[in-house]
């Protein structure tokens, strides 16, 4: 119940002025000055509460914690395009991904060059919308890799854009990790075109769980029966791929680094 009323309630029932009797005359205002007397303490007591200094520790305020604004959800936007992808091409060709690959992916908006700072920029689709990029310089003296700003983990760089009939899926840590792979798929006479390739966009990150984009391509997959683990020959990459191995259990699980080298790109070069 509320204070102020109790104390009202109180008053009005059962004060008596002195000598046991209330006078003929100003009872109403007796009964009014006890309610606004009563109103009045009661106002001060929630004027008190609202006003209580913070808490001390050896006579120091505690600070109040600062409140947490919500974290505006950034959009997703692809980079805008350059009028043509001639660097794009020709850093790729320099790195002896096959043409005819490239071509491919440039025609199916998998890939194509920015027109800022002339990066590649490798596309991942949600269904036949952009969701996800990563970028990586042009230039051979600086060294530049880094997602889009919004990109939706799961639906990284893929190889076909959907999943094709083969129940096999090879998984990298890059993109250009996949075209070398199906680059040196097409070196050996063997039709590139009918590979599951999917880029995880680097390792590491995810303690003990399956990257969301693999975890998304599998559901989408339910006939893949067979994942072929094409990671770096690093220490991250052979950590990534024991955890992998243990997390993908029902699965005929591959584990093929490059043969020789860190990486698919070292090994076709």
């Amino acid at each position: 119940s509320d204070w102020s009323s109790d104390v009202c309630s109180s008053d009005l029932r059962g004060a008596e002025p002195a000598g046991g009797a209330q006078p003929a005359s100003g009872g109403a205002h007796y009964q009014k000055d006890v309610v606004q007397n009563a109103n009045r303490e009661a106002g001060t007591r929630k004027n008190t509460r609202r006003k209580m200094p913070r808490r001390r520790i050896g006579g120091v305020p505690l600070a109040e914690p600062p409140r947490r604004k919500a974290r505006p959800t950034k959009s997703f936007s692809l980079p805008p395009r350059h009028a043509d992808n001639r660097r794009v091409f020709s850093y790729l060709r320099g790195r002896d991904i096959d043409p005819e690959i490239i071509n491919h992916c440039i025609k199916h908006g998998l890939l194509y060059e920015s027109a800022q700072h002339h990066n590649c920029v490798f596309v991942g689709f949600a269904g036949d919308r952009p969701a996800y990029a990563m970028q990586r310089g042009t230039l051979q003296d600086k060294r530049f890799v880094g997602e889009v700003v919004g990109s939706d983990k799961r639906y990284s760089f893929a190889v076909p854009m959907t999943p094709g009939d083969s129940p096999t899926l090879c998984v990298f840590e890059s993109a250009i990790d996949a075209l070398s792979y199906l680059t040196l798929l097409k070196q050996r006479g063997r039709d590139w075109r009918k590979a599951n390739t999917l880029s995880l966009g680097g390792v590491g990150k995810e303690d003990r769980q399956l990257p969301p984009a693999l975890s998304r391509y599998l559901k989408a997959a339910p006939h893949i029966t067979r994942i072929v683990l094409c990671l770096d020959n690093d220490a991250p990459g052979r950590k990534a791929a024991a955890v992998l191995k243990e997390l993908l259990r029902g699965y005929e699980v591959i584990d093929r680094p490059p043969a020789r080298g860190k990486d698919y790109n070292d090994l076709l070069r």
